[in-house]
C-alpha cells in the first residue's frame, strides 16, 4: 500500500508540473510529464 501511495503522490506531482510546461516548455518538464503518464496508467491498471 505504501508503494501505491508514493505512486499517487508522484503522479499528482507530475500533473502539477503540466502547468509549467504550458508556461515554458523544457525537456525536464516534458520528461516528468511522460513519466507521470506512465505512472498514472500503472495506477489505473493496479486499481482495475
Amino acid at each position: 500500500m505504501r508503494i501505491l501511495f508514493l505512486l499517487m503522490i508522484f503522479s499528482l506531482y507530475s500533473l502539477s508540473s503540466y502547468g509549467s510546461i504550458i508556461d515554458k516548455p523544457n525537456k525536464d518538464n516534458i520528461a516528468t510529464l511522460a513519466i507521470g503518464n506512465v505512472v498514472i496508467k500503472a495506477n489505473q491498471a493496479i486499481i482495475i
